[in-house]
């Protein structure tokens, strides 16, 4: 099968859209088919890249490129004030996807199935724009896969005439896939019935964990993003300072914590920044315990670390960003996990699983 995938980020680059854009594309062509993946260059050896997994890695060239997270990010005061001005009305810079998508598939055709993947949902946009100028061409699938939700996201509200938008690319796509059942109510209702679940893959033949040994002073970690109010640990933190027992917290993020943690908390509190996602969890199965914040409010996302907090096999507290299990951290201080969270299956997760499925939506459309 003739596959083309597009994508904001891809391998090296360290985020759930990255991993699942590299999982996927590297396990469809172990699987024997023909892949190409458009994405931000990272200034990678894609050569070497593409000799090692057979993935064809093609760049799209921003004009804008002040997408955060990427090697191709700016903070120049020009740009601070043009997304100050411009983001809540037009979601720039990310709406600049919305035009290079539309470019690729206007050069690009004859692919058996196409995946597009968000965020940013502008992907989704330019394929959907592209559809409707040639709706014969340049595929026989298309599927949008998405790991949040658009107009629906609770962490940020687009501006109300985007709704256009996505009602355009949801009536010609073929197949939604989004990673959790829950993820279904972010959608509009009319489009439900073309959503599938397909939940975030990996590949666990190479993932490596310690043989777990108790630490001298009970250890735990916490990897993955914030979001102020909605998914933070600072009530906890301010918990944490009001303790006189020993303890270790390790930070595994991406940006430094408030000040005043560190300095209150000194030896206590350990952040590690710029870690890889596989070195990350090989920590992960040294730790006692793990630390999950769900984000608050919000039926509709599920944070792809418990999957990471699974393959670590330790036991996970789960806390809300309110904080109110107090108890519950005091017993796993203790030794007590019984209140631990119940983690899914990982082979739910199996990139070998997920990939197959991808495909069993291609085949089913090819055959209609």
């Amino acid at each position: 099968m003739n596959i083309l995938i597009i994508s904001h980020f891809t391998w090296p680059h360290q985020s759930p859209r990255a991993f699942r854009t590299a999982e996927l594309s590297e396990e469809l062509a172990r699987l024997g088919h023909d892949v190409t993946v458009y994405s931000v260059p990272e200034g990678a050896d894609y050569v070497a890249y593409t000799q090692k997994t057979g993935v064809k890695i093609m760049p799209i060239y921003m004009r804008i490129p002040s997408n955060k997270g990427g090697a191709d990010y700016r903070n120049n005061a020009i740009d601070k004030a043009l997304y100050h001005v411009f983001n809540t009305l037009t979601d720039y810079p990310s709406i600049e996807f919305k035009w290079r998508t539309k470019d690729i598939l206007e050069k690009e055709k004859d692919f058996d199935l196409l995946i597009t993947i968000a965020v940013p949902h502008e992907i989704h946009f330019g394929a959907g724009a592209a559809m409707e100028r040639r709706p014969s061409e340049p595929t026989k699938c298309w599927i949008a896969d998405c790991g949040d939700p658009f107009m629906f996201n609770p962490y940020k509200k687009p501006f109300f005439w985007f709704a256009g938008e996505e009602k355009r690319w949801c009536r010609r796509v073929d197949y939604i896939t989004v990673p959790t059942e829950q993820s279904i109510n972010g959608y509009y209702p009319e489009f439900r019935s073309k959503i599938k679940v397909i939940p975030q893959g990996f590949n666990f033949d190479d993932i490596n964990i310690a043989e777990y040994e108790p630490n001298s002073v009970p250890t735990f970690a916490y990897t993955g993003r914030f979001y102020p109010g909605l998914r933070d640990p600072y009530q906890f933190l301010d918990y944490l300072t009001t303790l006189k027992e020993d303890f270790r917290c390790i930070f595994f993020v991406a940006s430094d914590l408030p000040q005043k943690y560190t300095d209150a908390l000194g030896d206590k509190l350990v952040v590690k920044k710029g870690w890889k996602r596989k070195d990350i969890i090989y920590e992960l199965s040294k730790m006692d315990f793990l630390l999950n914040i769900p984000n608050k409010g919000s039926m509709v996302q599920v944070p792809s670390k418990l999957i990471d907090y699974a393959l670590a096999k330790r036991p996970v507290l789960s806390i809300e960003t309110d904080f109110a299990q107090q108890q519950q951290l005091h017993e796993f201080l203790h030794g007590d996990y019984s209140s631990q969270m119940a983690l899914p299956d990982l082979e739910m997760y199996n990139i070998k699983n997920v990939a197959q499925q991808f495909l069993a939506l291609a085949e089913a459309k090819l055959k209609g």
